[in-house]
């Protein structure tokens, strides 16, 4: 158990160029509605206080709209709020959801932007999917974007969406004026990463689902995670958590990575008119990805633009909120 939940808090996801897949054949996520909501165990419960706090991912969210967009294939959930002329859309990664982007859309949003956040399939809202390739989820992702009927000038991803973003920008399925900043992508997980997502794998879905919402899985996550020892980035983790039980299917999250590491996206070419209109924004203290990580991007990226944010980890989300701002509004023109 405790080998599992760590690998979930290493971020769940990533590809790793170096280390074959863990399965001969593709795992297929399963097509299936949203599981019932499961009795939140007593250290989950014991978390409500932190949605109450001033500051809290709840209290920020207060005002903003919970959407839904539709096309001929899926419905697609969301937050929103702003009313901006320039427009942001937001991906959270593997195991988050659209909650866990309220501090940033908050602050997009007072800095006059419009801003939308999506559930992944499988995710909060958002109804369980079966892909059978990369492609496909680039696919989801520009259809996301369409459905809404409006024009973003910039979409912000976050860990694993950055890897079905790299994919959506090789199929060319986006804008020619839209820019892209990819936050803590996962080129490269760690070796010890690897080796948990493994023994996660050969653990039946009931039994890796209490190891990962038990006290050790949560405290485990929030401990290593965190880089950041100091204002409410603590409390921020431990809310999101909260409300993890409810909104993910670690089954899922484990099919998704299992594809990533089949497919990995990042080997992609990307023509250097699109490599210029991405930045890419990551945490110098990012523990999820191997040291070399960050170069290994600039090699596939060399027209794209980085930027190293020195006390932050892989959650840019909670602790890079101002230097991600900054950067959308570079960006945005």
């Amino acid at each position: 158990m405790l080998l599992y939940t760590l690998y979930m808090s290493m971020e769940k996801s990533g590809n790793n160029t170096g280390v074959a897949s863990t399965t001969k054949k593709k795992k297929d996520v399963k097509k299936a509605d949203r599981p019932a909501k499961k009795a939140k165990k007593p250290m989950l419960k014991g978390l409500e206080k932190y949605a109450s706090k001033p500051n809290s991912l709840t209290e920020l969210s207060r005002g903003f709209e919970r959407v839904r967009f539709r096309d001929s294939k899926r419905e697609y959930a969301a937050l929103a709020t702003g009313n901006g002329e320039k427009k942001v859309a937001i991906f959270h990664g593997v195991t988050g959801n659209k909650l866990d982007m309220a501090v940033l859309m908050h602050r997009l949003a007072a800095d006059g932007f419009r801003v939308v956040a999506f559930d992944l399939p499988g995710h909060g809202e958002a109804a369980r999917e079966e892909f059978h390739g990369f492609d496909e989820l680039g696919g989801w992702m520009a259809g996301a974007l369409a459905a809404t009927g409006e024009k973003f000038d910039v979409v912000v991803s976050n860990s694993f969406a950055s890897g079905i973003m790299y994919n959506l920008l090789s199929q060319k399925l986006i804008p020619d004026d839209m820019k892209i900043v990819m936050c803590c992508p996962t080129p490269k997980i760690a070796a010890k990463a690897f080796l948990l997502h493994l023994f996660g794998s050969l653990v039946a879905e009931d039994v890796s689902d209490d190891a990962y919402n038990s006290e050790l899985g949560v405290l485990v996550r929030v401990e290593s995670l965190q880089r950041k020892k100091k204002g409410h980035y603590r409390d921020w983790m431990f809310e999101s958590e909260y409300y993890k039980m409810d909104w993910i299917s670690s089954r899922m999250t484990i099919n998704m990575t299992e594809l990533f590491l089949e497919e990995k996206p990042y080997l992609a070419h990307l023509p250097v008119s699109l490599q210029r209109r991405v930045t890419v924004v990551v945490g110098k203290k990012d523990n999820c990805i191997t040291l070399d990580a960050a170069r290994y991007l600039r090699k596939r990226m060399p027209e794209s633009r980085f930027v190293m944010v020195p006390e932050a980890g892989h959650l840019l989300h909670f602790e890079a909120v101002p230097e991600v701002v900054e950067v959308v509004k570079k960006v945005a023109g």
